[in-house]
């Protein structure tokens, strides 16, 4: 299973065998989507379509106002045009509940260039069967790299992305920082712990967080800093909504647990069998949210919101409107939103932060 990760090189970073485990062409995220009661894991737009509806509704009083769009104001000028930006968009779903939603305001919809990012073709079928009633304002892309766009303009929106990209796994050690590395040993994984690669230890000295000792903890810069690059790259007036799960933190540790947030789900367990269930199991952690802002600083970016799931839904207009008290009638749509509200559920755990240019 190993030979191609292993074929010129002995030892190998944690990030390595992430990324071989979650995005090779027998990774986890090429096959089809596990997303579901019967699957590993669940997420707040397979919960309750009542979440895209909220960031819909938010980005008309938001994004949208801040690009010049008015959602009663149908005399903007046809160029006026804003790219709608999903990163790591699975099977469409959650596009589709936001821009249902959206095409209620045409002065808004009509504007509009869709765009979802997903890196596993398989799924590409299911978004535009997901977006077909969308479909002549959808372009369907693997990456953000090398597409042109024909407006700068972007309201850019992600669900559970940032904790799916690579990262890898340190300690610090008698004031020493080190990594995870692994190796094969009569056919088993075996971990070890070497000093931090000198790239690793560069970018960590820039972003100047605290270490705890002996406690292991994520390190995903070179993949957040590759995004926001992307981003900046393709758009110079942005707003970039991101919903995931972890907290602000001045350490790089976000948790007291002294083996970090790194864990796997499989058919909805929580582990730490890395080395088990190999392609059939998601790897993840916990975005340290003050590391992400302090990264959108670097490229110009500025943060504007930092709320609980629980908060910026309760906070939203669209909970104030008739059309949401006739949603709630529905016991089926009812429990959906109180699983995406309840503190005890995803309401606290799940966290949202907004940025702009």
């Amino acid at each position: 299973m190993f030979s191609d990760l292993f074929r010129n090189q002995k030892k190998i970073p944690f990030s390595s065998f992430v990324n071989y485990a979650l995005y090779s062409p027998n990774g986890y995220y090429n096959k089809e989507s596990r997303i579901s009661k019967e699957g590993d894991f669940l997420t707040s737009p397979t919960t309750s379509k009542i979440y895209g509806q909220v960031i819909a509704s938010s980005l008309i009083n938001k994004a949208f106002l801040d690009f010049g769009l008015d959602c009663k104001d149908k005399n903007y000028p046809s160029e006026a045009m804003i790219n709608l930006v999903e990163l790591g968009s699975n099977d469409g779903t959650l596009m589709r509940h936001v821009v249902d939603y959206l095409y209620k305001f045409p002065a808004v919809y009509e504007r509009l260039n869709i765009v979802t990012i997903e890196k596993n073709l398989k799924l590409h079928k299911k978004i535009y069967q997901n977006l077909f009633n969308h479909s002549d304002k959808l372009l369907v892309s693997t990456s953000l790299d090398n597409l042109s766009f024909s407006s700068d303009k972007a309201a850019i929106f992600c669900n559970e992305f940032f904790d799916a990209l690579l990262f890898e796994r340190c300690i610090k050690k008698n004031e020493k920082l080190y990594q995870v590395n692994i190796q094969i040993e009569n056919n088993n994984v075996v971990e070890s712990l070497e000093l931090l690669d000198s790239k690793l230890l560069e970018k960590f000295n820039e972003y100047k967080l605290k270490c705890k000792e002996d406690a292991f903890f994520e390190f995903p810069l070179f993949e957040y800093e590759e995004y926001f690059r992307l981003i900046t790259k393709n758009f110079k007036k942005i707003f970039f909504l991101i919903n995931d799960y972890g907290d602000k933190s001045d350490f790089f540790q976000t948790s007291s647990d002294p083996f970090g947030t790194s864990r796997c789900f499989y058919n909805h367990i929580a582990s730490r069998s890395f080395y088990d269930n190999i392609f059939y199991q998601d790897i993840t952690h916990d975005i340290n949210f003050s590391l992400l802002s302090l990264v959108a600083q670097r490229f110009g970016l500025k943060e504007v919101s930092f709320s609980s799931q629980t908060k910026w839904i309760l906070n939203s207009d669209l909970i104030q409107t008739p059309v949401f008290s006739e949603l709630l009638s529905d016991p089926v749509v009812r429990e959906g939103f109180s699983r995406l509200v309840h503190p005890n559920s995803m309401g606290e755990r799940f966290k949202f932060i907004s940025f702009q240019t």
